[in-house]
């Protein structure tokens, strides 16, 4: 679980990254991350899919 906000899309796509294999439904950082990403995301105007379960 990041210590620090995740404020950068590119940082936030690379942390999910490491929890590929978690479930998210257990994973506290892959709920996390998964919501920055999509947030960030559609901030920046990109189409971002939420990454594998």
């Amino acid at each position: 679980m990041p210590t620090d906000p995740v404020l950068d899309l590119d940082v936030a796509l690379a942390l999910i990254k490491e929890h590929a294999e978690c479930s998210s439904r257990t994973c506290e950082a892959k709920q996390y991350l998964t919501a920055c990403v999509l947030w960030l995301g559609a901030k920046s105007g990109c189409d971002i899919e939420p990454v594998g379960e």
